[in-house]
């Protein structure tokens, strides 16, 4: 047996392959309990690009853990742009604990021209290669072999936080010259906690705002805004494909007209793709069934000030994450069946609905086709003010105004050339340059 671990240190070492688990560690690490995976070295991962539901996903001999001080493995990867346009990655792996002074730096270079996709599964198979040297240190090291057959599965494992994570955040902005001030104070709070079978997100969310016009010597403008909510949601997984779940939320904003709005919607959805396959490809079907409550602050242009009223809605969701680009587009529809505001209108007339759409598209070697927009047709401000909005409130986009649509658009194209061999980084006077042709419209 030391022999067979000595070669395949050696083959580590030298081969240029990446070496990946035995499909027989699928028998030797149940998903939960097992003395094998408890020895498994844990990582904290601290990038900010790096998509790390698909690292999670990929490399699956390893225990991934939020806080640093837990890891005995710190992986940190930071990026400079190269010559070429592209970007190299540097990933430095910082060993603590038992792994203390067994430290790593490798580099992954990117293209210009390379897709999302491309890039982290490029860093997925870098990152792959350093962390075997650790797990060679582990108990797992006589289950590592050439190439890992088994899927991605979600493991359970044991947590004194019972997988929950808070984060609580306060921040305030203040700026000004001498005719305009405003200051802003953001405030939030979540708790989120998530295993293969349950998914429960709440948060709480407060904002304020004040802005000061000096249109005169005489005459000062101001503008303030207030608005606060709280949300959950709680998800069920039944299958590969289905999940249920109940959203609520509470909130009340000066903006909107609305003192009080409480939120409650049962949903289902179902998913074409496994949701195992969630970090490449996704096509949702969601529908939610909902009840409505809300008292507003002024009286609304229905003689209202306050309603119950149903709502229903369906969303389709496609992402796709390929070698040739990318693709997200949302298409979402509300309806109020048995609303008065309803009566004597056309089927198109009673339902709001939203399009969103992101394509990123590699033509070719160095062309890239980008476009991203979106369409509304909105048939639901049932909080309006009576009497419409002041020229104030217009400039200064203290309400909301009525409307029956909304967009936007952006599109273009990219296009580099030259040397796809200048990997050299100079990071003097900044990483301003390159050839790069940008034709937007």
């Amino acid at each position: 047996m030391k022999r067979i671990l000595r070669l395949v240190q050696c083959l580590l070492i030298f081969s240029p392959a990446v070496l990946l688990c035995n499909p027989a560690l699928a028998q030797a690490l149940p998903d939960s309990g097992d003395v094998l995976r408890a020895k498994a070295p844990k990582v904290y991962v601290d990038c900010q690009t790096c998509d790390q539901d698909f690292l999670r996903t990929e490399i699956t001999f390893v225990n991934y853990v939020r806080d640093p001080e837990q890891a005995e493995i710190h992986f940190l990867m930071t990026s400079q742009k190269t010559g070429s346009g592209g970007t190299e990655y540097t990933l430095t792996l910082i060993g603590r604990n038992r792994f203390a002074g067994m430290n790593d730096t490798l580099v992954y270079d990117a293209k210009q021209s390379e897709t999302d996709a491309i890039t982290r599964t490029g860093i997925a198979r870098v990152l792959q290669g350093g962390l075997l040297r650790y797990a060679l240190r582990t108990p797992l090291a006589e289950h590592l072999f050439v190439r890992y057959d088994r899927p991605a599965a979600a493991t359970e494992v044991v947590d004194r936080w019972d997988y929950w994570v808070f984060k609580a955040s306060i921040q305030s902005l203040l700026n000004g010259e001498k005719q305009t001030k405003s200051a802003m104070l953001f405030g939030s709070f979540s708790a989120n906690r998530i295993t293969p079978d349950w998914k429960i997100n709440l948060s709480f969310n407060g904002n304020y705002s004040q802005n000061s016009y000096d249109v005169d010597s005489a005459t000062t403008v101001r503008s303030i805004q207030r608005s606060q909510s709280a949300s959950g949601l709680v998800v069920r997984s039944v299958s590969d494909h289905w999940s249920v779940g109940l959203s609520g939320s509470l909130e009340t904003s000066t903006y909107t007209n609305t003192s009080t709005l409480l939120r409650v919607a049962p949903a289902v959805e179902y998913d074409l793709f496994p949701y195992a396959e969630a970090t490449r490809q996704q096509l949702r079907f969601t529908y939610r069934l909902g009840l409505n409550s809300a008292n507003y602050s002024e009286e609304t242009i229905f003689d209202r000030t306050s309603e119950t009223y149903v709502s229903q809605s369906l969303s389709i969701a496609l992402e796709l994450k390929q070698p040739w680009g990318s693709i997200s587009t949302t298409l979402q529809g509300s309806h109020y069946p048995g609303d008065f505001r309803n009566e004597g209108k056309s089927v198109s007339d009673q339902i709001s609905w939203n399009l969103y759409g992101m394509i990123s598209w590699r033509i070719l070697e160095g062309l890239s086709f980008n476009i991203a927009g979106s369409y509304s047709a909105i048939h639901d401000q049932f909080g309006l003010v009576k009497g419409g909005a002041t020229r104030d409130d217009i400039l200064l986009q203290r309400r909301r105004l009525a409307t029956n649509y909304s967009y936007f658009a952006s599109f273009g194209f990219s296009y580099t050339f030259g040397s796809i061999f200048s990997n050299i980084v100079n990071p003097r006077f900044g990483s301003e340059g390159g050839s790069t042709i940008t034709i937007s419209m």
